[in-house]
């Protein structure tokens, strides 16, 4: 399709701006995923649109289709995200909103209306825009010419796609709502809130992901007491080290201990990349890593 749809030397240039996966070989599932309630219930809602879409060009509901997924890092923006691909059958448009500043700022505006141009001829696509409070810069006043514009092209861009009309289902994310202003708000119909999962979640969280494992006396509503204030992420990174620790002394079984040395682990290192390093190496103090280890948020 690509090769096909984007032949010349300029239209190839467009897709250095994406990233794009097929829905095979997107690893992640809806199954593998924990829920809210809210989070269930939206997503029900936009398949629902997506199945009956001639239905609802016919009695002229078009403004359906735009959904803002917003919370911390690490809580399953981009999972759930390129997991609806996946269960969709829909190929995944993923665009950094920070990686289209094109550092010949009149090009930026031209770099946003490309992104959805690439989205339009792949369609029926999902075009995921990560960090969308880029669109906050133009709060600033003194916020140079060229960004004001992109952004306007980008909120205009948002205005003109449609789910009904060009079958892309936009999906925008931010781990800061609190910097959008109310004209980026307003472009989507829906907005999901993904926090950071309660103890039932974590619990959840760590049955789902254990799965495949042979974990001995496993009590994942005891690592959920335990486990305050992470995210999936966080969990999964846990499981990880529990997994390799285990691996050093040759063993494929895990217990209990071994997941609960891993928490402890993983908040010592958490404290420790949150110390202001004097002499600014952290490098020496967190073993086998370097600062920004600690969090995964490959999968936001």
């Amino acid at each position: 399709m690509l090769e096909e749809y984007f032949d010349d030397e300029d239209e190839e240039e467009m897709l250095d701006l994406v990233d794009i996966r097929t829905p095979e070989e997107v690893e992640m599932r809806m199954d593998d995923l924990v829920l809210t309630r809210d989070q269930e219930d939206e997503i029900g809602k936009l398949v629902k649109a997506i199945e009956h879409r001639e239905y609802l060009a016919r009695i002229g509901l078009r403004e359906i289709g735009k959904l803002l997924f917003v919370g911390p890092p690490g809580t399953g923006k981009t999972s759930v995200a390129r997991a609806l691909a996946h269960d969709l059958d829909l190929p995944f448009v993923e665009v950094k909103l920070s990686m289209i500043t094109s550092q010949y700022l009149g090009e930026t505006a031209k770099n946003v209306e490309k992104t959805f141009e690439v989205a339009k001829r792949l369609s029926p696509c999902i075009l995921f825009m990560d960090e969308f409070d880029f669109v906050a810069k133009t709060r600033s006043s003194d916020e140079h010419a060229a960004i004001k514009r992109a952004v306007n092209t980008l909120l205009k861009s948002i205005d003109e796609v449609s789910l009904i009309d060009d079958e892309v289902l936009l999906i925008g994310a931010t781990n800061h709502p609190d910097q959008l202003d109310a004209a980026a708000w307003r472009r989507f119909d829906e907005i999901v809130n993904f926090p950071k999962p309660d103890r039932d979640m974590r619990s959840d969280i760590l049955r789902v992901v254990t799965r495949e494992m042979d974990i001995v006396d496993f009590d994942p509503n005891q690592l959920a007491e335990m486990t305050e204030g992470l995210t999936g992420s966080d969990l999964r990174l846990v499981l990880r080290e529990a997994v390799l620790d285990a691996l050093t002394e040759e063993r494929t079984t895990l217990t209990q201990q071994d997941l609960e040395d891993a928490i402890a682990n993983f908040e010592e290192r958490d404290n420790l990349k949150n110390l202001d390093m004097i002499d600014g190496d952290a490098d020496a103090l967190i073993a086998g890593g370097t600062p920004g280890d600690g969090h995964d948020h490959d999968h936001d």
